[in-house]
């Protein structure tokens, strides 16, 4: 899981802070990979595409949480920007590396960035 399972952290902490459930990584690790979509003998890592649309049936109901919209934006989205703003989640995807982003406070943001430059 540590070489490979961000994708999997990502969902699960996603999860977690929108319904205060903690999902076990390890099982849903090994539900993505019986699916396909984690870790298989052709591709190291998740593939979303197969994984994310099938989150719901699986967990949904046991941890609490519907499915939402997937598709994609960039981090200057008004769309993206708006969600996470309203309480959202959101799955970022950056350098080949999935990140859980839980919420936006643009003050605490600009103070990040101001720290990290």
């Amino acid at each position: 899981m540590y070489r490979t399972g961000c994708g999997v952290f990502a969902i699960v902490n996603a999860v977690g802070y929108l319904t205060g459930n903690e999902m076990d990584v390890m099982e849903v690790g090994r539900w993505a990979n019986s699916i396909g979509s984690f870790n298989t003998a052709s591709f190291g890592g998740t593939d979303r595409t197969v994984m994310y649309p099938k989150l719901q049936a699986k967990y949904g109901e046991m941890y609490g949480f519907k499915g939402g919209w997937m598709g994609y934006a960039t981090a200057a989205s008004s769309t993206l920007k708006n969600h996470l703003a309203n309480g959202g989640v959101a799955i970022g995807h950056v350098l080949g590396h999935f990140i859980c982003i839980p919420g936006r406070n643009s003050k605490v943001q600009r103070q990040t960035l101001k720290a990290a430059f």
